[in-house]
């Protein structure tokens, strides 16, 4: 046989061989639990577009679109808020003495006057990132709240002022 009938008679005959023996693969590990492990207590719960803290009774507006991401119940940051591109950030923390010190950026702005927001009364400053590109952190401390209150936002690049409208959106709304 030659030709395109050999060619083909060829073709059959090898795909009747026998291939190669496919090697075994091993059963997967059982999964390790570790019996001592729970999972974490939360922080708090959202309810119709509020996050309401359990320990300290909280409560914070959540920002149409956005989501609530509950901390630990014994983590200092109560909530993190999320924008709904996942761009903007804020985080908003119990206890703290002020703005925190940060490796990605320096606070070249820290106002201290006070801004009424709602019921809080705020310090504003800014850090700036050392990449331009780096997201901007806004911080807003409310030093007479009991607990003392911090709201802090990342802002991206060309993201300033949807965090802006959030973070006084938050802080106007919080109690």
């Amino acid at each position: 046989m030659t030709g395109w009938r050999g060619l083909a008679a060829g073709t059959v005959a090898l795909a009747m061989l026998p291939g190669c023996p496919r090697p075994l693969v091993p059963a997967a590990p059982p999964l390790l639990q570790d019996a001592d492990w729970t999972p974490p207590v939360l922080s708090g719960h959202v309810t119709e577009g509020w996050f309401l803290d359990d320990r300290f009774g909280l409560s914070v507006p959540i920002p149409e679109g956005w989501r609530a991401e509950p901390a630990a119940i014994t983590d200092a940051t109560r909530v993190v808020l999320v924008d709904p591109d996942g761009k903007v950030r804020m985080r908003i923390a119990l206890g703290s003495a002020g703005p925190e010190p940060r490796g990605d950026c320096t606070w070249e702005f820290q106002d201290l006057a006070l801004y009424t927001f709602g019921a809080l009364q705020v310090q504003p400053s800014t850090c700036v990132p050392e990449d331009a590109a780096a997201p901007r952190i806004l911080a807003w401390y409310a030093p007479g709240a009991s607990p003392t209150v911090l709201v802090e936002a990342e802002a991206p690049p060309g993201c300033l002022l949807e965090a802006e409208d959030a973070a006084a959106a938050v802080l106007s709304g919080l109690r």
